[in-house]
């Protein structure tokens, strides 16, 4: 109980001040005047108290003690209080943050995961369209490539494998000796087979005079097979040899004249030979492969740019 409170009067009063606040109080709450009234009877035990104990000063200064002391400690309290709040005021905001954080940090790993599916699903659909892409532009070259015919003609000549001259015959001899018939697309001597070649042309036309006309050198003929469609005929093996013994023997003689092409015809110009199973499907499997290769070449080159 704070006296000086209950008495009205501030705590660095005197005596007499202290008193005089006593008396006034007293009146008020003297049991002669509040015979019936409790509360009265309380309230002038206590004024009775505080001015028996404020009254000796020894009495006086401890309680001015204590009640310092419990200001103090109050004080002491209050500011423990303050700093407690406080703490639990940012240990509450840093709470809050890091549930703000983690919401944020879900929520973006929900938003990573979400754009990850649809980029899963992009990728899968751009896939699914390029592989739909080179599956029509290969049937669109296989196509193309069923409509297309080869014209290529197979060149065999007599050579022996220490001839450094190849039977007389180079990429040069062979590109002016076929040349003249059209275009050439292509010509290949084999290296791993002397006295072998093959020209392909642009045209049919340009392919069959070339297998009708050419002979090669008059010392050393050339062999023809013509390698497409059914129409080539191939002259037979007996026909060969003989016309090959004719022309032989006219060699061996030191003849000069020709032969006469116009009764006899010219085994080298009338030979045309059917292209086998195995060589057409070779052949058709070669150049599907080129032509791929080049298409996915194109395909990643337009990727990378």
């Amino acid at each position: 109980m704070d006296l000086y409170e209950l008495l009205g009067v501030e705590p660095h009063a005197t005596f007499a001040e202290i008193k005089t606040a006593y008396r006034k109080k007293s009146l008020t709450c003297h049991p002669d005047k509040n015979p019936h009234n409790k509360e009265a009877v309380a309230e002038f035990y206590k004024l009775s108290e505080a001015i028996k104990l404020l009254s000796d000063n020894k009495a006086r200064a401890a309680y001015d003690e204590s009640i310092a002391a419990k200001k103090r400690a109050k004080e002491r309290s209050r500011e423990f209080d303050a700093k407690r709040r406080k703490f639990k005021d940012d240990l509450e905001a840093r709470e809050e943050a890091f549930k703000r954080a983690k919401s944020n940090e879900e929520r973006k790993r929900t938003e990573i995961e979400k754009l990850r599916k649809e980029g899963d699903k992009l990728l899968a659909e751009e896939i699914l369209i390029e592989k739909q892409r080179i599956q029509k532009l290969c049937k669109q070259f296989d196509k193309k490539e069923s409509s297309t015919k080869s014209f290529i003609i197979k060149i065999r000549w007599h050579t022996q494998e220490d001839d450094p001259s190849n039977g007389g015959y180079n990429y040069n001899v062979l590109y002016k000796m076929f040349s003249k018939y059209g275009d050439i697309v292509a010509l290949v001597i084999s290296s791993a087979k002397k006295g072998t070649a093959m020209v392909e042309f642009a045209n049919k036309n340009a392919a069959e005079t070339a297998l009708l006309t050419q002979i090669g050198l008059i010392k050393n003929p050339l062999k023809l097979r013509g390698l497409w469609d059914g129409s080539q005929k191939r002259t037979s093996a007996n026909s060969d040899i003989g016309q090959l013994s004719s022309t032989d023997t006219h060699l061996k003689n030191g003849i000069s004249k020709p032969l006469n092409f116009a009764s006899t015809p010219d085994i080298f110009a009338q030979v045309r030979y059917k292209m086998s199973n195995a060589e057409c499907e070779v052949l058709s499997n070669l150049r599907r492969a080129e032509e791929r290769k080049r298409l996915i070449e194109e395909l990643k080159a337009e990727d990378e740019t």
